[in-house]
């Protein structure tokens, strides 16, 4: 499972399509939605598992939401 922050555009979603390749389980965050969901729609028509969450790694409240999540659903993938 890994955690790719910066994921809609540049490096982030380069970094994402190859760790992906290589069989990784996907979390892509980033701050635009609809970036984020093209990157994500390309991972999985290649056959990649992959979710999105919008996330502004600049904003603190941002962050710690994306830690609530895991803890309020312990069941989901990462």
């Amino acid at each position: 499972m890994a955690l790719v922050t910066g994921a809609s555009s540049g490096p982030g979603a380069h970094f994402a399509k190859g760790l992906a390749s290589a069989g990784a389980k996907l979390v892509l965050a980033a701050r635009r939605a609809s970036a984020l969901a093209a990157t994500a729609g390309e991972i999985s028509a290649a056959g990649g598992s992959v979710d999105t969450i919008t996330l502004d790694v600049t904003d603190a409240q941002s962050v710690h939401a994306l830690s609530l999540i895991h803890i309020s659903e312990p069941t989901r993938p990462y």
